[in-house]
């Protein structure tokens, strides 16, 4: 089966639901969608998570909310030295662009951004990114194949990066991963790879909840290897904190690669690793909570 068309779903397009970006070009317009979506499917959409990440991202450089200094400070302007973020699953590339047009407005002259997802994805990005001319021309933007749970093609990329550090890892919304629960599995693995190479990179997620019972495992398992918190922000110095995206039911998650799992190998078989094997050095089953008690904590609305 086409992982990026679920069968007996009807796939339709997406709009800003706070109208902040439908000022973009048309390659990611509702008409620009429907015709991505017959050729790539889900690809072809943008998702809901997607508009979240690129309001944070707005956010950035405006003085009309506060983030919380423990985890949601500006996660790419308090860097020294070069930035690289490499997006999976880019889809259309909407939030790839949105990240170069961010940072573009800070002090930062050394970033480069790699958009990637299936290979017979990459030419919807290459589309709509030529029609971004001055990104390609000042060469800070480029396309790269990465089907998740392939480790040619991680190594292409770290190959393609030269010795660069990845400081970024992004991921908008895990949508496909509903429709295709066993992409889940790969995602983690391609994560794992990725930050065995570059442990130090930080992983930003934007996550929509639309299936627990298929994405708790997900999440059970990334928390053995990865420490996550959700990115908070405030509108006044005497309002409450609250998560980014809380009225859209959207998390977005900023993740590090625990320092000790850089020990630990993780399992071939794919219900192993979501099941926790290999976590802790040991082959038993096992799952972290961090997802869980998050959602009993009322974080989810």
């Amino acid at each position: 089966m086409d992982s990026n068309f679920p069968e007996y779903l009807e796939i339709t397009p997406s709009e800003d639901y706070d109208a902040k970006h439908r000022d973009w070009t048309p390659a990611f317009n509702v008409a620009a969608q429907a015709i991505a979506i017959q050729k790539y499917g889900i690809a072809g959409r943008v998702w809901e998570a997607a508009y979240v990440l690129l309001r944070y991202l707005s956010e950035l450089d405006s003085q009309s909310s506060e983030l919380d200094p423990q985890n949601s400070e500006p996660f790419f302007t308090v860097l020294n030295g070069p930035i690289t973020l490499l997006e999976l699953g880019s889809g259309t590339g909407i939030v790839g662009i949105g990240l170069v047009k961010a940072l573009a407005l800070t002090e930062h002259k050394d970033y480069r951004v790699i958009l990637t997802d299936l290979p017979d994805v990459c030419p919807l990005l290459q589309d709509n990114l030529r029609l971004y001319p001055s990104l390609l021309d000042a060469g800070v933007v480029s396309v790269a194949p990465l089907a998740w749970g392939r480790r040619e093609h991680v190594s292409a990329i770290v190959q393609f990066l030269g010795g660069r550090p990845l400081t970024h890892i992004i991921c908008s919304d895990l949508a496909p991963q509903v429709y295709f629960p066993e992409l889940l599995a790969p995602l983690l693995r391609t994560l794992i790879d990725l930050t065995s190479i570059q442990p130090a990179s930080q992983i930003i997620i934007s996550y929509k909840v639309r299936s627990l019972v298929k994405e708790t495992p997900f999440w059970g398992a990334f928390g053995l290897w990865f420490a996550f918190a959700p990115i908070l922000s405030r509108a006044s110095p005497e309002g409450t904190w609250t998560r980014v995206g809380v009225d859209a039911g959207v998390f977005v998650f900023r993740a590090y690669r625990l320092p000790e799992s850089l020990g630990w190998t993780p399992p071939d078989d794919d219900d192993a690793l979501l099941g926790g094997v290999g976590a802790g050095k040991t082959a038993e089953r096992k799952t972290d909570e961090t997802f869980e008690l998050l959602l009993l904590m009322g974080l989810e609305e």
